[in-house]
């Protein structure tokens, strides 16, 4: 008996289904379907035409709190869709989206930021978190309260620029007479 509660087969068999009936499915089960020809596949709605004029009128002001993944997951849709102008409404929505989260990030210390966070997805919530702490770290720096700046390791290898490459061959010359 414990063994058929999770016996898939029996699941599917239980609902009847006539052809031409919509169902959602998880996008990896309706993909698999999908490229064996089993179902045809619609895009979400939040992809559709109506929801990205919508988004496209003020990307700021959507609250992204029902799609935490809409990006990353938006990417993933155009591309089996072959929707390449779902690509370029995503990246148009993203950009202005951005900019816009970076000024907050950086100009709202001291203050609760909870509720912004909330209405971003996973990805503009990790960017906020980095232009926040960036800048905690920068008032930190300028307040005296942070590391010193230090130089890089790295050395430059190759340039295109004639000026830069005679100033690295001087400084190699300097670094060998002082080595020796």
């Amino acid at each position: 008996m414990y063994n058929e509660y999770f016996d898939i087969d029996r699941i599917l068999s239980e609902e009847e289904m006539k052809q031409g009936d919509e169902v959602e499915l998880p996008f990896w089960l309706a993909k698999v379907l999908n490229n064996n020809n089993i179902i045809s596949n619609s895009p979400p709605v939040v992809f559709l035409d109506d929801y990205q004029n919508k988004i496209l009128a003020d990307p700021k002001v959507i609250s992204m709190r029902k799609y935490p993944y809409y990006d990353v997951f938006g990417i993933k849709i155009s591309m089996f869709f072959r929707d390449y102008e779902l690509s370029k409404v995503l990246f148009k929505v993203f950009k202005q989206r951005l900019f816009h989260i970076l000024v907050q990030s950086m100009h709202l210390r001291n203050t609760d930021v909870s509720k912004i966070q909330t209405d971003l997805t996973t990805q503009e919530n990790f960017i906020f978190a980095m232009g926040y702490q960036s800048s905690a770290d920068y008032d930190s720096w300028k307040d005296g309260r942070g590391d010193r700046i230090t130089s890089s390791d790295k050395k430059y290898t190759q340039s295109k620029n004639r000026k830069e490459e005679t100033l690295l061959k001087k400084r190699k010359r300097l670094n060998d007479t002082n080595n020796d």
